[in-house]
């Protein structure tokens, strides 16, 4: 995991707090894709903009190898619900 700072900063055992569990949701969205697609494979960078508040702004795919777009949606949607 890659934290860049550009116009703020969150400190890395908050950011941590959420994106941990944040994982399993994740990992769920691939997982129930398998039984459909089970050639499933590959990685996917996010961007995040997290406002003042420490809500999510907004999350973009930056890269994705995964293929699906299915997977790839439920993901950001995960995402952006943080």
């Amino acid at each position: 995991m890659v934290i860049e700072g550009q116009l703020g900063f969150i400190p890395q055992s908050e950011l941590m707090r959420v994106l941990t569990p944040a994982t399993t949701q994740l990992a769920q969205c691939y997982n129930d894709r398998l039984t459909e697609r089970p050639y499933l494979a590959g990685r996917i960078e996010l961007k995040f903009r997290i406002a003042r508040d420490g809500a999510v702004r907004w999350v973009i795919p930056l890269h994705s190898t995964i293929g699906d777009r299915d997977t790839e949606r439920c993901m950001l949607e995960r995402a952006a619900s943080l």
